[in-house]
C-alpha cells in the first residue's frame, strides 16, 4: 500500500520547519571572493585599531615619563633655590644663581640625584655641584649669614626696658617748663 502525502502540512511539520535554519544555496566562487575581500578588510581594520592603542599606550607612557622627569626637576630645583646648604649638613657649600643652569650647563639629568625608591640624594647633587663648580665659581651663591635686619624703634624699646636705674630720671615736660628740671 502507497500512502500519498498529504496536500496540506500538519501543525507539527510546520513547527519542525521554522525551527531549522533554512539551508544556503550553493555559494558562487565570486560570492566566496567577495566574502573573503570584507574579511581581509575587517582584519586590517582590527589589527589598524590594536596598532592604534598600543602607539597610544606607548605615548602614555612616554607623557607619564616626561612628568615624572618635571617633578624630579622642580625639586631639586626649589631645594636650589631655597638653600645654600644643599646636603643638609650645616656647610652651606653655596648653591647655584640660577637652577637652571644644572640642566642647561652642567647637562645634567634629574635621574642622577635620585635614588632607587625615587628619594632625592642631597648628597650626590651637593658632590655634583662640588666637582663642577670647582672652577666656576661666577656661577655659584656664596653662603650668607642672614642676620635680622636692625629695628630702630625695637632696640629703642629694648634699651629703656634695661635702662640703669643709678642714672637720674630724664625730667617730664610739666618740670622742663616750670624749671623745676
Amino acid at each position: 500500500m502507497t500512502t500519498t502525502p498529504p496536500s496540506e502540512p500538519t501543525p507539527l511539520q510546520v513547527a519542525s520547519d521554522s525551527t531549522q535554519p533554512p539551508t544556503e544555496a550553493p555559494r558562487s566562487k565570486r560570492d566566496a571572493t567577495t566574502e573573503a575581500a570584507a574579511r581581509r578588510h575587517e582584519l586590517r581594520a582590527e589589527q589598524a585599531a590594536r596598532a592604534a592603542d598600543a602607539t597610544s599606550a606607548s605615548e602614555r607612557e612616554a607623557l607619564l615619563i616626561d612628568q615624572i622627569t618635571g617633578y624630579r626637576r622642580s625639586a631639586i630645583e626649589a631645594l636650589l633655590a631655597g638653600t645654600t646648604d644643599v646636603r643638609g649638613d650645616g656647610a652651606n657649600t653655596g648653591s647655584l644663581h640660577r637652577p637652571a643652569d644644572l640642566w642647561e650647563i652642567f647637562e645634567a639629568t634629574p635621574d642622577q640625584f635620585f635614588d632607587g625608591a625615587g628619594a632625592l640624594d642631597a648628597g650626590a647633587l651637593a658632590d655634583f655641584l662640588a666637582e663642577n663648580t670647582a672652577e666656576r665659581s661666577y656661577l655659584t651663591r656664596p653662603y650668607v649669614d642672614r642676620k635680622p635686619p636692625v629695628n630702630a624703634v625695637l632696640n629703642a624699646l629694648n634699651s629703656q626696658q634695661t635702662r640703669r636705674f643709678d642714672t637720674p630720671p630724664t625730667p617730664s615736660w610739666k618740670q622742663a617748663l616750670n624749671g623745676n628740671a
